[in-house]
């Protein structure tokens, strides 16, 4: 059978599950970071065909610990979904669902616990050494649908979240979890068709959502395609917008034109001379088209680029500006300055003008910096860790996977937040090679 070009170069699988604590390291380890780098993607258990999806594989969290500047412990595991224990010929506890069960999209860290996460399914809880101790469904068992990116308010210390539904009435939960890891509230909006949403944006005051032309298609799912979702180029594009407050009215919808967001890098309020809100900036990595000519991974030939939307809440209208041309994907900023404004953004350029990949930093006052990587690696999303729990917006290290077809191995690479442009203070040869994956966060100790 032919394989995917999904699981080929430095996407492929790895087979083993180990704990490791040899590495070899370049440079200096900043002593301030103590804590876990998590990293999360798709890694089939079993050769998955030319058909495969890249989003169906079961997924596998990689963790590195770093302690006092040394890198000292390295492990990697499966998550134990039902349909990986059973292939993996394990036995399972939880229930089999009809629902893609894969939890392979991102890890996060919230209320003294980890999450594995991907949008089709609910949370499954993760021990500090990768056990699956099983799904969470935060006290309600509406939230069996999550999303990939939940977002924590840094003020309140809530956890913000969607999940969406694909039946005859499609619509979209909004969640809120306190920091008790319960269910605080659920509103169910309804969405013009069933749309995709893979993440949404968060202000001090608004709730921002994506209904966008990625819909469900239902002749795609009877041919047995995994991810039965393709572009929809009749299907009205629009974002909604819900006041975070009790009683306020409901969604208001905006229209902007045709695209495809993956992900938010940052959203805020701006103020009138009253002192209210009278609009919002919503900064995301925009693409013209997703899911249309390759329907099994983002392979389409329109380049991921940074745009601002400013959503007029007087008038109704969106303004959409280019912020950044250059191709570039998985925004992220100091998550302190989450829902505020911020200055300070950063993202992986997965294609430079020489054809390779790099990190660029984004300064909202002004210019930006970038680090090009030596040609033939590949790079995977920067991670934002602080300097200390206090320090300025943007004072801290950049955390980030590299790598290397050639020599099947990977590395970490630390750099200074505000000074990309010398690129690694430190490299850390990992004692095992990490696929390419899809999301990851710093958790420190």
């Amino acid at each position: 059978m032919a394989s995917s070009p999904w699981v080929e170069g430095w996407r492929a699988p790895v087979r083993r599950e180990i704990v490791s604590d040899q590495f070899s390291v370049t440079g200096s380890l900043p002593r301030e970071l103590n804590g876990q780098l998590l990293r999360i993607g798709p890694n089939p258990v079993r050769d998955p065909g030319p058909d495969y999806h890249w989003f169906s594989g079961e997924g596998m969290v990689h963790s590195i610990r770093l302690e006092d500047g040394r890198a000292v412990e390295y492990r990697n595991r499966w998550v134990r979904t039902p349909d990986t224990c059973r292939r993996l010929g394990e036995r399972c506890g939880a229930p089999r669902l009809d629902a893609l069960d894969v939890a392979n999209t991102n890890v996060i860290g919230f209320a003294g616990e980890l999450y594995a996460l991907t949008e089709t399914c609910a949370p499954y809880r993760l021990t500090p050494g990768l056990i699956t101790l099983g799904r969470e469904d935060f006290g309600d068992e509406a939230a069996e649908n999550f999303t990939a990116h939940p977002h924590v308010d840094p003020v309140s210390g809530e956890l913000h979240a969607i999940g969406y539904t694909i039946d005859d009435q499609p619509w979209l939960d909004y969640f809120v979890i306190g920091a008790d890891a319960r269910l605080h509230t659920r509103i169910e909006i309804p969405l013009g068709g069933p749309a995709s949403a893979h993440d949404f944006g968060l202000t001090q005051t608004h709730v921002l959502f994506f209904d966008l032309p990625v819909l469900y298609d239902r002749e795609l799912d009877e041919r047995g395609m995994v991810i039965p979702y393709r572009w929809d180029a009749d299907y009205r594009a629009r974002v909604g917008v819900l006041p975070r407050s009790p009683g306020a009215a409901g969604v208001r919808w905006f229209d902007v034109p045709p695209c495809w967001v993956f992900h938010t890098m940052n959203a805020y309020d701006v103020h009138g001379p009253d002192g209210a809100v009278s609009s919002i900036v919503w900064d995301v990595v925009r693409f013209e088209r997703m899911l249309d000519s390759d329907i099994t991974g983002p392979n389409e030939p329109y380049p991921p680029q940074l745009y601002r939307w400013e959503l007029d809440l007087k008038s109704g209208r969106v303004a959409e500006t280019c912020i950044d041309g250059r191709v570039q994907e998985f925004p992220r900023i100091d998550e302190r300055r989450w829902s505020q404004p911020y200055r300070y953004g950063f993202t992986t350029e997965v294609l430079t003008a020489s054809g390779g990949t790099g990190l660029l930093m984004h300064d909202n006052q002004g210019g930006s910096a970038s680090f090009e990587l030596e040609p033939g690696l590949q790079l995977s999303e920067a991670v934002f860790a602080p300097r200390a729990p206090d320090a300025a917006e943007g004072d801290g290290w950049l955390l980030a996977l590299v790598h290397d077809d050639a020599k099947t191995s990977s590395e970490l690479i630390v750099l200074e937040a505000m000074d990309v442009a010398s690129g690694p203070i430190a490299r850390v040869g990992l004692p095992q090679r990490v696929p390419a994956g899809f999301h990851g966060n710093w958790i420190p100790d």
